[in-house]
């Protein structure tokens, strides 16, 4: 009976039908194709690769493959949220634009504009690249979490810049010349076409974007305001993803061009891999509400490092100049100052948290003052009644159950047990 009525449901023929399992092993089959690629573009020409581009490929094969992963995940599990969807195309079409570009610009190197190979894997790359970042970012915002536009008026923006970024790829599938700064020409172009068609093709897809972009910002903002804890958890995962990720990404570009394989750049890059698997707990709803604590305890502890460097590096600064005519060296200023650091440690970091857990965990800052608050009480009672009464009290302000009640266990003097 169980299996009949889970057979009968949109996710037992997405899971057991051969459209559920084509979804599940058509994006796999899709991402070992990119990895062979890539792989065979390394081992052929190996002369014009260096370390760092064999990091850039592992990256972005690694991002598709989580985003593939997740997507495929979200799908077996949520079949009616196209969110899943969304993640299998993205995974493979990101990956395999950059890859495309990477080939076009090393057989442009090797064999001139005319190249057969570099003009396919161009051709490819610059046709795709608008709908593979269009599919990635903006339109995930759009749908994200349900799958679904926040409203029938969104419609009409959306399709539209829908057409419009298919327009662009179109154009760059026909326009003439060369795909790109230092890319081979295009070998499907049609000369009877303006010379100037990829320029205003790129132009016209970047404003797109942008404006797509914005799109699914105000899609976040409204779900934001009209959605309830749950929906807000889940806005939280991907806004909490997208911040680390940025931050992460920029600052990456602190160093200079000769450090592009640092262990730094290498997690800026792929620090975008947060973004899918944030999507990922939000979509399936796994410790959900856990992010409230993860970025309390994210930003606390970031305001502590920022203000224990602060005193660190103006004690090093002050006691250099105070202890300047005594000592030679800063060894003395180092020490007192880490002493310093290590002593204020805990009472910054009890005095910051707290200060953060009230503005962003509220729910476990106002559980931690009830809890609290009957400890106090539970100290100076007596009577069990009233105990009962408060714990009561406190279990229903604090978690908030549907019902809840008290079992006293009372042993008699005859030694039988009562319940009450």
């Amino acid at each position: 009976m169980s299996s009949g009525v889970a057979s009968g449901t949109p996710a037992g023929r997405a899971r057991g039908g051969p459209i559920g399992r084509l979804s599940i092993v058509a994006p796999l089959v899709m991402v070992t194709l990119v990895v062979a690629v890539a792989i065979g573009a390394g081992a052929t020409w190996y002369p014009w690769f260096d370390t760092a581009t064999f990091v850039f490929i592992a990256v972005c094969v690694l991002w598709g493959l989580i985003q593939v992963g997740v997507g495929t995940i979200i799908a077996y599990r949520r079949p009616e949220n196209r969110v899943g969807r969304l993640l299998q195309v993205s995974g493979v079409l990101v990956p395999a634009a950059f890859v495309g570009f990477l080939v076009a610009a090393i057989r442009m190197e090797m064999s001139g504009p005319d190249d057969a190979v570099g003009g396919a894997a161009g051709w490819w790359a610059s046709s795709t690249l608008f709908v593979a970042i269009y599919t990635a970012f903006p339109l995930l915002g759009l749908l994200f979490p349900d799958g679904r536009l926040p409203g029938p008026r969104w419609r009409i923006p959306v399709a539209g810049i829908t057409v419009a970024i298919l327009g662009c790829c179109a154009l760059f599938a026909v326009a003439s010349g060369s795909l790109g700064p230092e890319l081979p020409n295009n070998p499907f172009g049609l000369v009877a076409l303006p010379p100037g068609l990829w320029d205003a093709a790129s132009a016209l897809g970047t404003v797109l974007l942008v404006a797509s972009m914005a799109l699914a910002v105000g899609a976040v903002v409204v779900r934001w305001r009209r959605g309830g804890p749950l929906e807000r958890s889940q806005l939280k995962w991907l806004g909490a993803a997208i911040l680390l990720s940025g931050g992460l990404f920029s600052i990456s570009f602190g160093g200079s061009s000769d450090e592009a394989t640092s262990p730094l750049a290498i997690l800026g890059v792929g620090s975008a891999s947060l973004i899918p698997i944030a999507i990922g707990v939000a979509v399936l709803r796994y410790r959900l509400y856990e992010i409230d604590r993860i970025i309390s305890r994210t930003v606390g502890w970031a305001l502590v490092t920022g203000i224990l460097v602060m005193v660190v590096g103006g004690l090093v600064v002050g006691l250099q100049a105070l202890l300047g005519g005594v000592t030679q060296g800063s060894t003395l200023a180092v020490a007192a100052s880490t002493l310093v650091a290590i002593a204020l440690f805990q009472p910054v970091r009890r005095r910051v948290q707290r200060g953060v857990d009230r503005r962003f965990d509220r729910n476990r800052y106002n559980g931690e003052r009830l809890a609290q608050a009957f400890g106090g009480r539970l100290r100076d009672e007596v009577d069990l009644a009233a105990i009962a009464r408060s714990l009561l009290t406190t279990t229903h302000e604090a978690v908030r159950p549907a019902g809840a009640a008290v079992w006293l266990r009372n042993v008699s003097a005859t030694g039988s047990n009562e319940v009450s």
